[in-house]
């Protein structure tokens, strides 16, 4: 009958001498390796040791009696599994899971590794995690061999590390002490944008802003509009929606009255955008059109010809802004002076329907006092 025997471990070779008679059993073996030789050890009192499963055919001499004897030498399995998750995982990093067995004895050792959701987390064939996106992940552990399996869920946090804060378009603004409090001011009615810093390590890097008081800040987004006079506070929130405790940090902003000479700018800032670009063009264009359909047959043409030369003369007018002192070309003025161009299509309009309907009542007053006659 075969005998078996576990990989790596030390083994004696099981047999009973049966002697005939008054004979003593013999006091000397040798043992002889028949077939497995290459993959086990065997001493001369019989104990054998196999470095992988196999099988192994033994001869056995005493007194000139031989005999022979089958073994078997497999793996030890594991019989439990025990995982120790790490105790701060944090987007970005990597971890070894601590991973022990039993019984330490066990030579078929080789454990396979998977995780509930790839996306979070990623692990190799020899249990190096590499945490991917914030969230609960689970990671499971089976035995190559046999029927043992263990699993552990642990929390993945976002890496949270603001730095600092910049205004722009603040009247003043004295920025994040250490990320402490803040204080600005604005004019109403302007809008300026806060925008924020992070630690090169940060894994999320959105804020949250919330007004006291709406009707004096307005926040959309990370812009924030000045409604009227008074005062407000602005408090910033930086969490990912996770059990981390919450960064909280806060604005005192003042929104002040405009002052005479702004308001003044601002209207002759409107008035030069309206009549210098927009209204020079609207009018420009109505003589453009008119000039091109009385001299150019083709309508197709002339609506072509008319729109390219708006275009064009609008950008020809910014890049000679170039060379005017403390100007320069501005594409948007471009379009606001081609959009004035284009609109001089409307009273063309209204004025070639105003012309038709005068002349369609008459013709048809005219046919009726025809008809009456």
């Amino acid at each position: 009958q075969s005998q078996t025997f576990y990989v790596g471990e030390q083994y004696a070779i099981d047999f009973v001498p049966v002697t005939s008679g008054e004979l003593p059993a013999p006091t000397k073996y040798s043992f002889t390796v028949e077939r497995g030789g290459e993959f086990v050890t065997i001493d001369a009192m019989g104990i054998i040791k196999a470095r992988k499963e196999c099988e192994v055919l033994v001869k056995i001499s005493a007194a000139g009696v031989e005999t022979e004897v089958e073994l078997k030498a497999v793996d030890r399995l594991i019989d439990s599994i025990q995982l120790t998750p790490p105790k701060d995982a944090k987007v970005g990093q990597s971890y070894k899971l601590g991973v022990t067995y039993e019984p330490e004895s066990a030579t078929a050792k080789r454990i396979l590794y998977t995780v509930s959701d790839p996306t979070k987390a990623r692990i190799t064939a020899d249990g190096v995690l590499k945490f991917q996106k914030a969230g609960l992940v689970t990671v499971y552990a089976a035995a190559e061999r046999g029927e043992s399996r263990s699993s552990v869920t642990f929390l993945i946090r976002n890496v949270l590390h603001l730095t600092d804060a910049e205004a722009i378009n603040f009247d003043s603004f004295d920025g994040f002490d250490s990320l402490g409090n803040a204080s600005g001011s604005l004019t109403k009615n302007s809008s300026a944008r806060l925008s924020f810093f992070f630690g090169d390590d940060a894994t999320y890097r959105k804020v949250t802003l919330i007004s006291s008081s709406p009707d004096v800040i307005y926040i959309d987004g990370n812009v924030l509009t000045a409604k009227k006079v008074g005062s407000a506070t602005v408090t910033v929130v930086y969490h990912d929606g996770s059990d981390q405790k919450k960064q909280i940090y806060t604005i005192q902003i003042e929104v002040r009255g405009q002052k005479l000479s702004d308001i003044a700018t601002n209207w002759g800032y409107k008035i030069r955008k309206s009549l210098g670009h927009y209204g020079a063009f609207m009018f420009m264009g109505i003589f453009a059109i008119l000039t091109f359909v009385l001299f150019i047959k083709n309508r197709y043409l002339a609506s072509i010809l008319t729109f390219a030369s708006g275009f064009g003369i609008a950008g020809l007018t910014e890049l000679l802004q170039m060379i005017a002192p403390n100007r320069g070309p501005s594409f948007a003025d471009v379009l606001l002076d081609f959009q004035g161009f284009c609109t001089s299509t409307v009273p063309i309009l209204i004025g070639f329907c105003i012309v038709w309907a005068v002349k369609y009542f008459k013709a048809k007053r005219s046919s009726k006092e025809s008809n009456e006659n």
